[in-house]
């Protein structure tokens, strides 16, 4: 498994691309029942997504067959960017499985360039504005790199950005964030307390660019 971070991501559009990947590509995943035994590993490839029913089709690989409990959840891996997640059973026999689309996704951090992650309890903010609406808000810087940042939003804002969504940025103490324009390259929803699972907070992956304004971008 490669050394770079996992991240927790939750935009459903972005787990239905991975999904349709694996398929794509008739990847071999692994699949096990419980995390103390992960030497009983069952693998599969991914047959169809059914976002209708919020279900994923998967096959034993090469013909063989499944040997599940009747334990309803199940743990599912990927060598594609480390995929991993937990998720329910729907239904089970020997030559085919249905799982739950997951609600979250653990999966490589895809940037290649360091960054510096400053925590949960930030001090640093910055002012953003999407394009095409007018009101500017007071966000929390939570890791930044030399053409990127990661900034804690709230819900609201997180759900009107879609990726590549453009957007401005203010910082008086990021001073490389100050006056620029940014396109948002990935959303994810995380839990940051593990002890309260559904307490969640929104994340957006900025790409910022040298220019100044968007019609110079352009």
């Amino acid at each position: 498994m490669s050394g770079k971070e996992l991240i927790d991501l939750g935009d459903r559009a972005l787990i239905k691309t991975i999904l349709e990947n694996l398929k794509s590509f008739n990847t071999k995943v692994r699949l096990w029942q419980k995390l103390t035994s992960m030497h009983k590993v069952n693998f599969a490839k991914v047959e169809y997504i059914d976002l209708v029913e919020n279900k994923v089709h998967l096959r034993p690989f090469k013909g063989k067959q499944f040997h599940l409990t009747p334990c309803p959840y199940i743990f599912f891996h990927s060598n594609h960017r480390t995929t991993l997640f937990k998720t329910t059973i729907h239904d089970r026999n020997a030559f085919h499985l249905e799982i739950k689309v997951p609600q979250f996704v653990k999966i490589q951090e895809g940037r290649t360039e360091e960054r510096k992650p400053l925590g949960q309890n930030s001090a640093y903010s910055a002012s953003i504005k999407l394009e095409g609406n007018g009101e500017n808000l007071m966000v929390q810087v939570l890791d930044l790199s030399d053409n990127g940042a990661a900034l804690g939003v709230p819900r609201i804002f997180y759900e009107m950005c879609d990726l590549g969504s453009f957007v401005t940025v203010n910082s008086k103490n990021v001073p490389h964030l100050s006056g620029r324009i940014a396109v948002v390259r990935n959303k994810a929803t995380y839990a940051p307390d593990p002890m309260r699972p559904n307490l969640l907070k929104f994340r957006l992956g900025l790409e910022i660019f040298k220019e100044k304004d968007l019609e110079e971008y352009l």
